[in-house]
Order: C-alpha cells, then structure tokens, then sequence
C-alpha cells in the first residue's frame, strides 16, 4: 500500500496527511509510510476498485539492472566527453554526446535529431571557452581557468534541451 500511495503527488499526499492530523513533512515515501500506519483502511480505500500494476521481485530486478547499466553508460560517456575537451578535441567531444543520445530510447532535448546532429555551432562554442581569459579574474590560476572551461564545456554539452 506504501508503494501505491507514492504514486500520488506530493502535495496530495500532504492534503491526506492534513486532512488526517498528522505530520506532513517529510518525502514522499515517509509521508506514504505514515499515512498508511495512522489510517490503514483509509488508505486501501483511495485504491479499491482500480487496478494497478506493480513490479514482480524480478521485475524490479530486471529493472535496477538496466538503471545501473545505463549510469554505467552515461559515465563512460560523460568521462571520453571531459577527455577530449581536456585535448581539445572539441568535435570528439561533440561526437561522443550526439552517438550516446542518438542510441537512447528517450533521448535528450526537444526538437534535437541527435543522428543528424550538426556540431558546427557547438564547436564554436567550446573554441570561444576555451580561449577565454577573464580579465576582471586574471588572479585565477590556468590549472582553476582549465577546470572551469572543462566545466563550461560539459555544460555546454550536457545540457541541452532544446535546439
């Protein structure tokens, strides 16, 4: 039944504890945990009649495998990304973004066609942070100065949303 009531809303979640007079603060796996302990039958009653699917043991398995697995992959992609900026290779580094998204089942980015990714302006980009010296800091070291363009870069890259 916990499982079930974290599929609601925070703040519907609150709203029942409210309405109940308990606590509600806390995530939303405490705030189902108490509401289920302070009003049992309450709870089973927001389900009754409606079908639910839940995940098997082995599901759920199948499941954390596939989540470790694809944080296995966004690391590895995301270290060769930092290498090349740290090389300048700026065109690997945007290679090896655009490959990565363009395999994933849900990529990245709204209106991006991540196979036919056209990386001119994003090499531009790199380029520009990577050759620029803030005046206003000119006490900053280049070791700090390249860790915060590799920053940048990552940035630039990583986060995209939109094109």
């Amino acid at each position: 039944m916990p499982t079930l009531l974290e599929s609601k809303s925070k703040d519907e979640l609150k709203s029942l504890a409210k309405a109940r007079g308990i606590s509600h603060s806390g995530t939303k796996d405490v705030l189902a945990q108490r509401l289920f302990k302070a009003d049992p039958n309450g709870m089973s009653e927001l389900f009754r009649g409606k079908t639910y699917f839940v995940c098997t043991p082995k599901g759920r398995l199948i499941i954390e495998k596939f989540v470790e697995y694809d944080n296995e992959l966004t690391l590895t992609a995301k270290t060769a990304t930092e290498s090349a900026l740290r090389q300048g290779r700026y065109e690997d580094a945007c290679t090896i973004v655009a490959d990565f998204e363009a395999l994933r089942v849900f990529p990245r980015g709204l209106g991006i066609d991540w196979g036919r990714y056209d990386a001119a302006r994003d090499i531009e980009i790199l380029k520009e942070i990577a050759a620029y010296s803030p005046r206003r800091h000119s006490s900053i070291s280049e070791s700090a100065l390249t860790s915060l363009r590799i920053s940048a870069g990552m940035m630039n890259l990583w986060a995209k949303t939109i094109r």
